[in-house]
Formats: C-alpha cells, structure tokens, sequence
C-alpha cells in the first residue's frame, strides 16, 4: 500500500492513496513492516557556517567587488560546500568594512567540520594575501597636525 500521510494518531496512521481514498492502517502493521519516505529525498546533515571577514577601511571599491567574488568562489570550491552560499558586504564598522558569509557544510561530525573551516579560513588568508586586500584591526592612530600631536582610536591620516 502506499499514499500520502494525513494524519499519525496513537493507534493508527490516516493515508490518502493515489485514488483519492482513505486507508487507516494500525500503527502495530506499520511498524512490522517497511516503510519508504519518498517525501523528503537527499536529505543531508549539515553545519551552518557564519563568518564575517572585516577588511580595511582603505580597500577601493573595485577591490571590494572582486573580493567578495571570489570569496564566493572559495568558499564554493570547499569540498563539503552545500551550494547556495550568500557573500556580501553587510556593514561600515568604526574599523572595518564588513563581509558576510552565510552558508552551510554537508557535515554534522564535530571533527569533520574543524577541518573544513580551517581549510575555509586559510583559503580565505591566501586570497586575501594574493589580492593584496588587508584584514582591519582596531588600533590607535597618532595624529601631528602643525607640530601639535593629538592621539585617537581608530584609522586616520597623518599630516605632518
């Protein structure tokens, strides 16, 4: 017998076969038997991935767009990459231009998945490296303005 389940009671499970009818079949014959779930096929266990990768403030824009490009591309070319990744740039910080990476890994295995965003995280230092795109980090600039100095946070120009 097959069909469509419509309803899975304490005793009994309501299927709606190809002829429109409804079977009602004890719960006890189902579990002896064989049963095929054809509604949910290639089912995988998957593992979200949720970076953000600041970049400098002084990256130009043509920069900007090619990275995220091929960011896109790394992470694609990732072996347990399930496709659909969404890359992009998601915010100005006080010290970094903001790159999301929202995607998922086609693993639940907690050692499996430590190995992939390694490779995923060193993928990304190469690119950045090739592409001579530089990685933000907060700091302290000193400021000589006309032989006065003045110190700030952040990222800022120097006149001397």
């Amino acid at each position: 017998m097959s069909g469509v389940v419509e309803h899975v009671g304490l005793r009994s499970t309501r299927l709606r076969k190809s002829d429109g009818t409804v079977a009602v079949v004890p719960n006890a014959q189902l579990s002896d038997g064989q049963v095929n779930n054809y509604g949910r096929p290639n089912v995988r266990a998957v593992t979200e991935v949720d970076l953000t990768v600041g970049v400098s403030h002084e990256t130009t824009r043509e920069s900007l767009d090619v990275f995220v490009g091929r960011l896109r591309d790394v992470f694609a070319a990732q072996p347990l990459a399930v496709p659909g990744a969404e890359v992009a740039l998601a915010r100005i910080g006080p010290s970094s231009i903001d790159i999301e990476l929202k995607g998922q890994l086609a693993t639940d295995d907690a050692t499996a998945f430590a190995a992939a965003r390694h490779e995923l995280l060193a993928d990304i230092v190469a690119l950045a490296h090739e592409m001579d795109v530089h990685f933000a980090s907060p700091g302290n600039t000193l400021h000589v303005i006309g032989g006065a100095t003045s110190a700030s946070k952040g990222s800022a120009q120097v006149a001397a």
